[in-house]
C-alpha cells in the first residue's frame, strides 16, 4: 500500500512539474530555435553526451569500487542518468547527486562512503573542466588577452591550481606541512 501511495505521490508531482513546463514555455521560441537545428549538429553533441555519461559513469564506478561498493557498470550507469535527470528537473542542483549516494549507499548501509564517491566525481569533473577551460583559453590567447574578464578568470583558475598543488605537497612534506598549520585550520592540512 505504502509503494503506491509513494508512486501516486510522485506521478502527482511530477505531472504538476511537467504541466507547470509546458504552460510556462513559449512554443513559438522552441520552434524557431529547433529549426535552426542540424540534425548533424544534434548526433555530435548527442555522441559526446553518451561518451561524457560513459566515461564519467567508469570514474564514478572507479571511485565506488575504491570504497568497497561494488554495484555493476551498468547500474551505475543508470544510476548517473538518473542523477542527471533529477539535477535536470528538480529545484536544487543536489539532487541528483544525493539520489545516487543514497541509491548505491543504502545496500550496504555506507551513505558516508558513497556521498563521497558522489562528491569526489562533482570535484573531479570541475577540476577537468576548469582544466579544459584553461586550455581552451591558451588556445584562444588572442582573443582572452582582449577582455579583462577572461584574464581574471584565467588567474583565478590558475592560483586555485596553484594552491591545490601547494596543498597536495603539504601531505607529502613535513616541513610544508608545519609551516601551513600555522596560517591554516589544522582540518584542511
Amino acid at each position: 500500500m505504502n509503494k503506491q501511495i509513494k508512486f501516486f505521490l510522485k506521478a502527482i508531482v511530477s505531472g504538476a512539474f511537467l504541466g507547470w513546463i509546458l504552460v510556462t514555455t513559449n512554443w513559438s521560441e522552441v520552434w524557431f530555435y529547433i529549426k535552426e537545428v542540424e540534425i548533424w549538429h544534434l548526433i555530435i553533441y548527442l555522441v559526446i553526451l553518451f561518451l561524457g555519461f560513459t566515461i564519467s559513469s567508469y570514474k564514478w564506478k572507479l571511485l565506488a569500487d575504491s570504497k568497497e561498493i561494488h554495484y555493476p557498470y551498468r547500474e551505475i550507469f543508470q544510476l548517473y542518468f538518473i542523477g542527471t535527470f533529477i539535477n535536470n528537473f528538480m529545484p536544487s542542483f543536489i539532487a541528483g547527486d544525493a539520489y545516487k549516494a543514497m541509491a548505491i549507499g543504502n545496500r550496504d548501509k555506507k551513505l558516508t562512503q558513497a556521498a563521497s564517491t558522489v562528491m569526489m566525481d562533482r570535484i573531479t569533473g570541475f577540476v577537468g573542466a576548469t582544466v579544459l577551460l584553461f586550455l581552451f583559453n591558451l588556445v584562444n590567447f588572442h582573443t582572452m588577452i582582449q577582455h579583462k574578464l577572461l584574464l581574471i578568470a584565467n588567474f583565478i583558475i590558475l592560483a586555485s591550481f596553484i594552491i591545490d598543488f601547494i596543498l597536495y605537497l603539504s601531505r607529502r612534506s613535513s616541513g610544508l606541512k608545519r609551516i601551513l598549520r600555522k596560517i591554516m585550520p589544522s582540518k584542511i592540512i
